[in-house]
């Protein structure tokens, strides 16, 4: 109904692995925060190690030297009995285990609704942009209230506390070691930055506690109506205020809700940004698994195809951790993503034209391992 906030109950489906972060502060560091036995991460739970009667004297002296050794040996059989939970690893990792946001209260996953509602601001920007290259430009400003995505309100998605995984992540870096460029995996960072053909799981690596691919959970999007058509008076002068006001109608679907008109609208970016990293990883495939990163893309393709032949009921997105440049933002800069990949940017030359290198998350072992690019959600609008 007019003048009314229309609230829609929308399922989110983890399509790869899924990362938000909490902050460095609360990444889990091996020797501190866990240790590692027989595949196994576990989580040290220091109340437990106090009732167990374990020397927290040397406990903390071993904790200053991160010295993960020291802690299992001090620790001896008691591991279960110490940990408040376990989870498999991957693989080791010089780096802390980046630890998914989580509700305070309930200590269960969470997707916030900022997140979501940032990556719908991404795609918004890109669609609605004409010449703009900033976010006030198109939106308007939060400050004075003009800010368009005011009408768009996202509510936070909670998950079972056990939904998470650890995922294993490879950057998939270029190379140059002749006259072109090829892909490749990045075994060392720094000054080095070095890359070579051969994927090796632990090195320059980083362990990540996702969603599990396959998890479900409810949630809720709100438009308001009545707000949307205030923003639209006060952005009425804008070249781009047609492509606002369409966003309550479809040209294809003229009487179709407003949730469709903005899933088939993320539908089109997800698809072209797809489209577009097919394209780079088809031209530098020289890395390990490239073709299973190729399948995994293909894979997204026909997922995203398939909403669009359905309707648009739903849609897939991408967001948080591992996005990279392209799925934020910075897309709407380029037509593709291979031209002039590195080519010097005459007002910036400090800089690179086009990224390089993308985030790859690892899932499974050997040839039924999986490679994909990671922040993937199916959202469906229900009923």
């Amino acid at each position: 109904m007019e003048g009314v906030n229309l609230k829609y109950n929308v399922t989110a489906e983890v399509l790869t692995p899924l990362s938000v972060g909490q902050g460095s502060e609360k990444d889990w560091v091996e020797g501190i925060d866990y240790v590692v036995k027989n595949g196994m991460m576990y989580h040290l739970d220091l109340s437990k190690m106090y009732a167990a009667g374990i020397n927290m004297e040397q406990v903390a002296n071993l904790f200053q030297k991160q010295d993960a050794e020291g802690v299992h040996l001090l620790i001896g059989e008691k591991l279960e009995q110490v940990s408040d939970f376990k989870m498999p690893m991957p693989c080791r990792s010089s780096n802390p285990i980046k630890t998914f946001f989580r509700n305070q209260l309930t200590n269960h996953p969470v997707l916030p609704g900022s997140s979501l509602k940032g990556a719908i601001r991404s795609v918004l920007f890109t669609y609605l942009r004409d010449n703009e290259r900033d976010n006030a430009s198109v939106f308007g400003n939060m400050k004075d209230g003009s800010d368009f995505m005011r009408f768009i309100r996202v509510g936070d998605f909670e998950f079972p506390a056990r939904s998470t995984e650890l995922v294993n992540t490879k950057i998939y870096n270029l190379q140059k070691p002749n006259r072109n460029w090829e892909g490749g995996w990045k075994k060392q960072g720094g000054f080095e930055n070095l890359t070579t053909y051969k994927l090796e799981p632990s090195r320059f690596n980083t362990i990540y506690e996702c969603l599990s691919v396959g998890s479900k959970v409810h949630g809720n999007i709100m438009l308001s109506q009545l707000l949307f058509k205030l923003l639209c008076q006060i952005h009425f002068e804008q070249r781009h205020i047609d492509k606002k006001k369409a966003l309550f109608r479809n040209l294809d679907y003229p009487e179709a809700p407003p949730m469709e008109n903005l899933m088939y609208i993320i539908n089109c970016h997800t698809h072209d940004y797809l489209k577009k990293e097919l394209v780079f990883f088809s031209k530098y495939h020289e890395g390990e698994y490239a073709t299973k990163i190729i399948t995994g893309i293909n894979n997204l393709i026909k997922k995203v195809e398939t909403c669009m032949d359905d309707g648009n009921d739903s849609c897939i997105i991408k967001l948080s951790a591992g996005s990279g440049f392209h799925a934020i933002t910075g897309d709407w800069q380029f037509d593709d993503y291979v031209s002039g990949v590195l080519r010097r940017d005459i007002r910036n030359p400090k800089e690179n034209s086009k990224p390089k290198s993308r985030k790859i998350a690892i899932t499974q072992e050997g040839e039924d391992a999986f490679f994909d690019l990671m922040g993937f959600i199916k959202l469906t609008f229900e009923d």
